[in-house]
């Protein structure tokens, strides 16, 4: 994140003129900005008389700088300079969701496919924010005009303003004495009586889901045939067996019904009354992108806005009255962001002086000492706080360590998903290089399933865990960060366990970045990686994609379901490896005999035998056989989910995996205007 200057950010936007005025709130005005190297540029100007936008930036821009996915708006930087506080954002090229679906012209340029599509990415933020981040954020103002899109329409949640940061010790609802957000977009319990969760987004997902499908807005909706508000209508359309009329007009030409039906089921289901019984953001997405999934019946939706002398419940009539306070009453709490929470969330990236590094880990002492590779060596270390930290340390004869430090340290600094490792800091001083970890207390998986006596600490809903940790850990690399990354080493031993085993991808020094413009593969003519884990296309023709680190996720997963490495497993009865040993026992219909024994007493039959399956599918000889690991994810977690049968896997019959590998000196090659670096096999 850049601190920009008062005077560049001036000349973006022509000394902020009307002219390149695009937005006002109660933060203040935001401009249109074009920087001197052609970069557009949004620029939200806090007013210098809003107690209110003072608040905001400080919450927006310690959230912002936090989170990192394609469904979110992205922060360029700030400028605090003199009394002035701006944020510099990325410009949204197609304003905003509000400026299209409720005008009647502009909404028919939103075909039923994008809005398909917007739907489900303003899902997948928002099941970032409150599951797959770092720090779990519920959002607590989404609406249309919060929505921005780009010039592809690709959805972007903006104004964390008033949103709120859950940590591990917070439980997992909040309460205030004053509510923020907009009206028609509150749950009832929040606007009530103050508790906010998950599932009030959850309620504000619904509503905006509603609207998307409807193109009319919540708040002010009248229909000469009864009093409701947009749910209300919603739901008396969907009891009568008519929900497809509530469809835009403006779609009749390029709907798919079953998916508009589902669309309109789903957003009854977000708008329920309590908050127990809306879904999850997993659920919703499950259900969005699952064509086979069975979905509950809803019950009549909270919010439903009734006029006249009709019986309601207390509830209702609470909400009623709630309706008719004034705009004006609702102000900010003070329960979200403060600096002691920034402290407890997060700290910034952070350059460490070498003294304070060899003083944490006592010189670097060989008692320090917890790891080394090609890259170097890695040491544990504590800061006179008290912090445990992780410090990988590139040897100075390592030209392979170099590149990796370079690859690793812009990875890491660019992505925030609770399944992959946090990079706290570097130290870069005089020939030293340093990359500074958060500590991880359990080592990696290796330390636990290949042995003995630790891999009965491992129980099956531990791995299981792991499993789809370290899968929704790469569905984020691969589809859901704005950067898609291939790892290209996916193995136990580059899967970290924190205090309370949740696994972190680690170990970015391969890992390769594909663009917009890069197509779906790559090829070189040497390749990176580790034997045993390498597809067989990557290992053999050089052609990696997201599909190589499906493979290398199907080999870990078979290696964590039966403690055995793949890598030099061998059998009395057979040659094969561990790929072609599953295989077999899969086509005799003995595929539970793969389980790691120590797993009998607390295994469950059905998803040790899925998770063998999908390990299959992952490690098909084929890359248009393999599953996509979204599609890994879903079937990792909806228990109907219907699989595929495996056909032989790749490398069947492969004893050691040992292709051949090349290694040697760094060079580089293209295709596609795609270039990778060469580093040794491993």
């Amino acid at each position: 994140m850049h601190l920009f200057n008062l005077d560049t950010i001036a000349t973006a936007t022509n000394n902020f003129s009307d002219a390149n005025k695009i937005g006002e709130g109660g933060f203040g005005s935001v401009y249109k900005g074009t920087l001197l190297s052609g970069k557009e540029i949004a620029v939200k100007k806090l007013s210098k008389n809003s107690r209110q936008g003072a608040q905001e930036f400080r919450n927006e821009a310690f959230l912002i700088s936090k989170l990192q996915h394609k469904n979110l708006v992205g922060l360029i930087g700030t400028c605090t300079e003199g009394e002035d506080r701006m944020l510099i954002y990325e410009y949204m090229a197609n304003k905003s969701l509000d400026y299209f679906i409720f005008d009647v012209e502009r909404s028919a340029l939103l075909a039923w496919k994008t809005r398909h599509n917007t739907i489900l990415g303003i899902a997948r933020g928002l099941l970032y924010l409150h599951q797959d981040s770092k720090l779990q954020v519920i959002h607590r103002d989404l609406k249309p005009s919060n929505i921005l899109l780009d010039r592809k329409l690709t959805p972007k949640i903006s104004d964390f303003g008033l949103a709120r940061i859950f940590g591990d010790d917070n439980g997992d609802q909040g309460k205030t004495n004053r509510v923020v957000g907009t009206y028609g977009y509150m749950s009832p319990e929040y606007a009530i009586i103050g508790i906010f969760s998950i599932k009030s987004d959850v309620f504000s997902l619904g509503v905006l889901l509603l609207e998307i499908l409807s193109g009319k807005k919540n708040r002010g909706f009248s229909h000469p045939d009864h009093h409701h508000n947009l749910l209300g209508h919603a739901w008396l359309l969907w009891r009568e067996g008519r929900g497809f009329e509530l469809m835009d007009s403006s779609l009749e030409d390029s709907y798919i019904k079953p998916q508009v039906i589902k669309c309109i089921h789903v957003g009854l289901l977000c708008v329920q009354n309590f908050p127990d019984d809306r879904p999850q953001m997993s659920t919703v997405v499950l259900m969005l992108t699952n064509e086979g999934a069975v979905l509950p019946q809803p019950k009549q939706p909270g919010s439903k806005k009734r006029r006249g002398k009709a019986k309601c419940n207390t509830l209702m009539i609470l909400l009623l009255k709630w309706i008719e306070i004034p705009e004006s009453n609702y102000v900010k709490t003070s329960t979200h962001f403060t600096g002691k929470e920034n402290e407890a969330n997060g700290e910034e990236m952070h350059l460490f002086n070498l003294d304070t590094i060899a003083t944490a880990t006592n010189n670097f002492c060989h008692a320090n000492k917890i790891g080394e590779g090609g890259f170097g060596s890695v040491y544990k270390g504590t800061f006179l706080t008290g912090k445990e930290i992780a410090v990988k340390k590139l040897s100075n004869n390592s030209r392979q360590g170099a590149q990796e430090f370079r690859n690793e340290a812009f990875l890491i600094s660019k992505l925030q998903h609770k399944n992959l490792v946090g990079l706290i800091g570097t130290c870069t001083e005089g020939v030293e290089r340093m990359l500074i970890y958060e500590y991880m207390a359990n080592k990696s998986l290796d330390y636990f399933i290949f042995d003995v006596e630790r891999s009965a600490l491992l129980a099956w809903k531990t791995r299981h865990s792991i499993i789809l940790g370290t899968a929704r850990g790469l569905l984020y690399l691969h589809q859901d960060s704005k950067l898609q990354v291939i790892h290209r080493d996916l193995k136990p031993s580059n899967i970290l366990l924190d205090s309370n085993l949740i696994p972190k991808i680690s170990d970015f020094g391969l890992a390769r970045i594909f663009g917009d413009d890069d197509g779906d593969q790559a090829e070189t003519n040497r390749v990176i990686g580790t034997y045993g884990y390498m597809s067989p296309e990557y290992a053999i023709n050089g052609i990696f994609s997201v599909k190589s680190d499906v493979f290398s996720f199907g080999v870990l997963l078979l290696e964590i379901v039966s403690g055995k490495r793949n890598r030099g497993f061998s059998h009395s009865d057979h040659h094969h490896n561990l790929l072609g040993h599953t295989w077999l026992l899969w086509r005799e219909g003995k595929a539970l005999e793969l389980m790691d024994l120590t797993l009998e007493d607390s295994c469950i039959k059905s998803q040790v035998i899925k998770c063998i399956h999908l390990g299959l599918l992952c490690v098909q000889n084929f890359p248009e056989d393999r599953p996509e690991m979204s599609t890994v994810v879903l079937m990792l977690t909806n228990e109907g989910a219907a699989l595929p049968q495996p056909k032989q896997p790749g490398f069947f019959g492969d004893t050691s995996s040992t292709v051949n590998a090349t290694s040697g000196k760094e060079t580089s090659c293209s295709r596609n205007v795609i270039s990778t670096t060469v580093l040794e096999a491993r």
